[in-house]
């Protein structure tokens, strides 16, 4: 009985030593356990920032230096604005200077004329109405007391470039100061020039410069499109009467009786006598009206002859 009680003495024993031991070791885990949680509680912590005073620095206040006085300003030399460059289109053509010498030459006839047409030129489109023209202008001339002779007639292949010009100087020879001369011309026009029958070219420039030259009283008659082109010193001046088919920027109109215009000009006005005289602004007149009112075309005139200009 004894020996048993000892047993369990021992037994009791090596329990208790057991469950010191078990207890040590839950108290140690217990304490590491709270040491990490203290930690973890550490690292956690706000950051507490003490309030303590900075050293006070004194303030150095730099004075700036003194800017330079800028200079006084150089006076500017005046310089003249350029002048604007203003291109204008000219109402007219008619408005282009032109300057032209005084007649070469005085003649000994009254009574000349040079009559051009040019109704079946090479190389461009037929014009039988320029030959009508140019036969009714004679007519007219002739009834009015022209001598036949002093009618120079260029139609078709005689109207070149070079008989026109040779002709232009013909009439400033023949032409007396107290004389009166008639130029007239139906071709192919441009703005700038008429048409020869070879397929040439004159300018009005040297058309008018010729016509400036022609001493006397001056008829001109263009029955050619866009003939008020034509309206420029040379062909107009002190004594001439310069008449023109149509307006600067329009068509004759005609058929193979001849322009419209030549046809209420010369043909009715003058040789049918329907004008309200026998003066060249009477004629006009009467032509402007009838062009107005068939609507085929509008007919100028400048007029620089004192009273009425009659033939």
């Amino acid at each position: 009985m004894q020996s048993n009680a000892c047993r369990r003495t021992f037994q009791d024993r090596i329990f208790t030593a057991h469950v010191a031991a078990v207890t040590a070791v839950v108290l140690i885990l217990s304490g590491l356990g709270a040491f990490l949680a203290s930690a973890g509680t550490a690292k956690t912590q706000p950051t507490v920032h003490l309030n303590v005073a900075a050293p006070v620095v004194p303030t150095v206040v730099a004075t700036p230096a003194p800017k330079p006085r800028p200079a006084a300003p150089k006076p500017v030399a005046a310089v003249a604005a350029p002048h604007a460059v203003v291109h204008v289109q000219p109402a007219a053509v008619r408005t282009v200077p032109v300057h032209y010498s005084p007649p070469v030459a005085t003649g000994s006839e009254t009574k000349t004329a040079l009559i051009i047409g040019v109704g079946d030129p090479v190389g461009a489109q037929a014009l039988p109405g320029a030959d009508a023209d140019a036969r009714n202008e004679q007519a007219a001339l002739l009834k009015d007391g022209f001598p036949a002779g002093n009618i120079q007639m260029l139609i078709d292949s005689q109207a070149t470039r070079s008989n026109i010009l040779a002709g232009l100087h013909s009439l400033i020879s023949r032409t007396a100061r107290n004389g009166t001369a008639v130029f007239a011309v139906s071709t192919h026009s441009s703005n700038t020039s008429f048409r020869t029958y070879e397929g040439n070219r004159i300018q009005r420039d040297e058309v008018a410069s010729l016509l400036g030259q022609v001493p006397g009283r001056l008829l001109a008659i263009f029955a050619v499109c866009f003939a008020d082109s034509y309206n420029i010193p040379g062909v107009t001046g002190p004594n001439h009467v310069a008449v023109f088919s149509s307006a600067g920027g329009e068509e004759t109109w005609e058929n193979s009786a001849g322009s419209d215009f030549i046809r209420a000009f010369v043909l009715e006005a003058m040789l049918d006598h329907k004008a309200a005289n026998s003066s060249v602004e009477a004629a006009f007149t009467y032509a402007d009206h009838e062009m107005l009112a068939n609507g085929s075309g509008h007919p100028s005139i400048n007029d620089q002859v004192p009273g009425n200009f009659i033939l």
